[in-house]
Parts: structure tokens; sequence; C-alpha cells
């Protein structure tokens, strides 16, 4: 879908594609591509030989832009903006809470600064190496749409992606690891400072904090601060996100 209708000009093609998979109780194996074009709908199987070859050429390319513009850029660096800029406004630096997050957003708007003069500037490295034309704007614009909070949620992000389906799954191990330690940590810091309900409600920074969050991406999943445990996984997901960029950035093959 959001590859439908993108041009990308100079001569380069990004067609809508889907790569299917099979598992025999093992890891994943690729069954076959689908590609999308002016032909139409083509399928493409490992017996096709060098077709095969160029159908996965293909799927790499588009698969590759999207996770740069979409899954790296917009729903890390951007989503992390959010969450830097409505801390930053609402939250004193005194405030637990800052003090919990502060470490974990530290150089988000400085890297996006320079993101936005390198990567998605007018003829910069999206242009010239992913995109080009206006595809770059239809890209980010469908994954602002696409994105929900559920997404932060490693195990909820698992069970969509039907990851907890698949009997080996390095991705969803080293998530689910990695999440339940910030569960853990953010649940004992949280336990120093909210010992019960009340002490919440009376936190008005902490109210102010939610509804900037509301207002930004409350269309999108993201729930109002109301009770401990909606705060514990709130908590848990904006620290989270460096994580998940992590996993989109550092360990790219």
């Amino acid at each position: 879908e959001p590859l439908a209708g993108i041009d990308p000009g100079d001569g380069r093609h990004l067609p809508p594609c889907i790569a299917l998979f099979h598992s025999r109780g093992g890891p994943l194996e690729p069954a076959g591509v689908v590609l999308h074009d002016e032909g139409g709908r083509r399928v493409f199987t490992p017996g096709d030989g060098h077709a095969w070859t160029l159908a996965k050429w293909f799927f790499s390319c588009a698969d590759f832009t999207m996770h740069e513009v979409v899954s790296h850029f917009l729903w890390t660096h951007i989503v992390a903006e959010t969450f830097a800029l409505t801390v930053a406004r609402t939250l004193p630096w005194r405030h637990p809470l800052r003090r919990l997050l502060g470490s974990h957003l530290q150089g988000t708007l400085q890297q996006n600064a320079n993101a936005a003069e390198v990567l998605v500037v007018d003829g910069g490295l999206f242009d010239t190496v992913f995109t080009g034309g206006d595809s770059k704007e239809r890209l980010l614009a469908w994954g602002h749409r696409a994105w929900r909070y559920e997404q932060l949620v490693f195990p909820d992000r698992v069970a969509a992606q039907g990851l907890d389906a698949l009997e080996q799954a390095p991705f969803r191990e080293d998530g689910l690891e990695i999440w339940d330690a910030v569960v853990a940590y953010v649940d004992a810091y949280v336990g120093r400072y909210y010992p019960d309900e009340d002490t919440l409600r009376r936190d008005r920074e902490l109210r102010c904090w939610s509804q900037e969050l509301s207002e930004a991406l409350g269309d999108r999943g993201f729930p109002v601060i109301d009770s401990l445990p909606v705060l514990r996984q709130v908590l848990a997901a904006v620290i989270f996100t460096p994580v998940a960029h992590t996993l989109v950035n550092k360990l790219q093959y």
C-alpha cells in the first residue's frame, strides 16, 4: 500500500511488493516475492532462476526504502523527538520522571537537527539514495498515519506481527529480554516516587505531560496516564524507543 503510485524518478523503480516466507519448525525461509507493476501482479519463487534473483533485488530495494524512511527515521527518530519535546516542555528539571527519561532521550534533538540538514532536506540523502520526487513526503505521510502506540509496547508488537507463533525468532527473543529488563527497572523506579494512585493524581506536571502526549499522539492510541499501570507501561515504552532505534539502525546488514 505505501508504495502504490510512488514514482522515485531517475529511472528507479519501487513497485509495491510482498515477500512470503515459510517455516518448517525452524528458521524462516523465503517462499516467494509478489511484485505489482504496470504489467499487473506477478509472483516469483525460488525455482524461477535469474528472475527470482531480480525479484529479490526489487523487494530488497523497496524494503530498505521503507526501513530507512519510515521504520528508522520516522518511527524512532521523530517519535523520540515527540517524547523529548513534551518532557522538556512540561516536566521541571528536578521532576523524577524527567530525571528518569532525560538520559534515554539525550541527543535526540541534536541528531534530528542534523538529519534535517542532511537526510530529509530537498536533494539530501533520502532523495538521492532512496526516494526522489515527492516519494519522501508521501511515505512519511503514510507512516505518520500508520503509526500506533502499540508498536512501542514490544510484547504487543510481537503479537501483532505474528512473531509469537514462530519457534525461532531472534528479534522477538532479544527484544523481549530487553523489554522485561526495562519494565523491571521502571517498576522499581516508579515505586520509589509513586507509592500509591493518590500520589500520581496529585502530580500536576505529570498531568500536563500526559495532556501534551494525548494531543500529539492520542489519535493513534496513546493512552491517558491516569493510573500507575499505565504510567509504568508508558515509561517503559518511551525508554524502549532508543532500543527500537538500535534494532533498526545499529544492527542493519
